[in-house]
């Protein structure tokens, strides 16, 4: 005799479904209003440094005020006198 194994109902799973949804966005915000300025810096100087290697030049300073990141560059065939703001 084999035994029928109970198929959870569409409502239970949908609602698991949810609660799963939910619980992991509530984590996952935390987590990222915690490294969102980090992850900022990190990205806007990586960008950077790969925009100074294909226009030829290099990063200057990298200062961050706030939300905002201000990259400095200069030519690598001027003198450091002729910067640039981005």
């Amino acid at each position: 005799m084999q035994r029928q194994t109970e198929k959870p109902s569409r409502k239970r799973t949908a609602f698991r479904a949810v609660i799963i949804f939910t619980v992991s966005f509530v984590a996952f915000l935390i987590l990222w209003l915690q490294v969102k300025d980090y992850y900022g810096y990190a990205m806007t100087l990586a960008s950077s440094h790969f925009m100074a290697g294909l226009k030829d030049l290099e990063v200057h300073t990298a200062i961050q005020k706030g939300d905002v990141v201000k990259v400095t560059f200069a030519s690598r065939g001027l003198s450091r006198d002729a910067l640039m703001d981005v």
